[in-house]
């Protein structure tokens, strides 16, 4: 059985097709920030223990939406981004489907 889309996964869908005419990938660390209110602060110095637990919680979220949305055929992972970061672009297909989420939807995954 295919189950649909997560919220998140719609999210990462929606904002890398609206992001696609700039020609531009999405980055996790943006990604944690946009659809999980992540504030970044490397300049206040080493997070708290929680403040660790939280960013993990947070990076290991991501990481299974895109390799869930990756399985699907809907993006492909990349690597080279800020700081070594790994990101995500849109396959044709990831573009049909973030196209179809937008007609129906709105704005999924912002919130």
């Amino acid at each position: 059985m295919v189950r649909g889309l997560s919220r998140e996964q719609k999210g990462i869908l929606f904002w890398a097709f609206n992001l696609r005419e700039a020609d531009r990938s999405i980055w996790f660390r943006e990604i944690m920030i946009h659809l999980y209110h992540w504030k970044s602060a490397p300049d206040r110095g080493p997070l708290s223990e929680e403040g660790q637990r939280k960013y993990r919680s947070i990076l290991a979220a991501v990481s299974r939406s895109i390799t869930r949305l990756e399985r699907r055929g809907l993006v492909t992972r990349i690597r080279g981004g800020p700081g070594g970061q790994v990101g995500v672009r849109l396959t044709d297909e990831g573009v049909r489907r973030a196209s179809r989420i937008q007609r129906r939807k709105g704005t999924p995954g912002n919130g």
